[in-house]
C-alpha cells in the first residue's frame, strides 16, 4: 500500500456547504497536467516563474539544455549560480562572471572576471603563448644591466611548510629586488613570473658568448704567435 501526499491536493474541500470535492480535486488535476509533461517527464517552464521566493531542489538526476540564469533588473544581472557537488566541493559561477572550482576552504580553481587564471595544484599543456607583438610596445630598449639583475638571485632548494614537498626555485623577494617587473603581491604571498626573467636570461648569454668569442680570438693569436698547430 502507498500513501500519495500532494501539498496541492491538501486544498480539496468536503463540507456540507455544498463545495463539490470532485470538482476541486479535477482543477487540482488540471493545474498539475499544466505543470507537468507526463509523455516527455518535463516540467512546464512557464509555471517556475510562480516561484520567485520558494528554491526549488531537484535530487535525483536531471538534464538542462540552454539553461540561462538572470536575476532582476530585467534579466540584465544575475546573483550566480552555484553547485555543491560533494561535501566542500562547490562550482560557482559569480555575478560578476568568474568561475570558482572550491575544495575544502579554498579555491583550487578560479577563473575571475578580469582574466585571470588561478590554480594551487600544477598545470600541464602542450603549449603556453604569450602576446608580444612589437606593434603593442613602445620605449623598447635593451636589459643591459643584467649582471646586476641576476646578482640579487639564487637557486635554492627548500621544502614547502605545507606539504614539506622537496622542490627548487628562486626566493621571490630576492627576485623583487632586482627585477620587480617579475613579481606579483597577493594575499597568498609573493609570486614570481618565472617567464620574465628569460629576456634577462638571453641577454647574459649573449654576454658570456661574446666574452668566450674575444678569448678565443686571443686564444688563437698566441697560438700562431708561439707556433702552435691545432691540426
Amino acid at each position: 500500500m502507498s500513501v500519495l501526499n500532494i501539498v496541492e491536493l491538501q486544498n480539496v474541500v468536503t463540507s456540507i456547504t455544498g463545495t463539490s470535492a470532485v470538482g476541486n480535486l479535477t482543477n487540482q488535476v488540471n493545474q498539475m497536467q499544466k505543470m507537468v509533461n507526463f509523455d516527455q517527464k518535463r516540467i512546464n517552464v512557464n509555471v517556475l516563474s510562480n516561484y520567485d521566493a520558494t528554491p526549488i531542489q531537484v535530487v535525483s538526476p536531471i538534464n538542462f539544455s540552454n539553461v540561462a540564469v538572470t536575476g532582476g533588473g530585467g534579466g540584465t544581472s544575475a546573483s550566480g549560480f552555484s553547485s555543491i557537488m560533494s561535501g566542500t566541493s562547490e562550482l560557482q559561477i559569480q555575478a560578476d562572471g568568474g568561475l570558482y572550482f572550491t575544495q575544502t576552504s579554498s579555491s583550487t580553481l578560479s577563473i575571475t572576471s578580469s582574466g585571470n587564471a588561478i590554480f594551487t595544484g600544477s598545470v600541464s599543456a602542450s603549449n603556453f603563448i604569450t602576446l608580444s607583438d612589437g606593434n603593442l610596445k613602445k620605449n623598447i630598449r635593451p636589459i643591459t644591466n643584467y649582471e646586476t639583475i641576476l646578482s640579487f638571485m639564487t637557486g635554492v632548494h627548500f621544502q614547502w611548510n605545507d606539504s614539506g614537498e622537496n622542490d627548487v626555485g628562486l626566493i621571490a623577494q630576492d627576485v623583487q629586488a632586482g627585477l620587480p617587473e617579475a613579481v606579483v603581491e597577493t594575499t597568498e604571498g609573493l609570486k614570481v613570473s618565472y617567464m620574465k626573467l628569460v629576456p634577462v636570461l638571453i641577454q647574459a648569454v649573449k654576454s658570456l658568448q661574446e666574452r668566450v668569442s674575444i678569448l678565443q680570438e686571443r686564444v688563437s693569436i698566441l697560438e700562431k704567435e708561439r707556433g702552435f698547430n691545432n691540426s
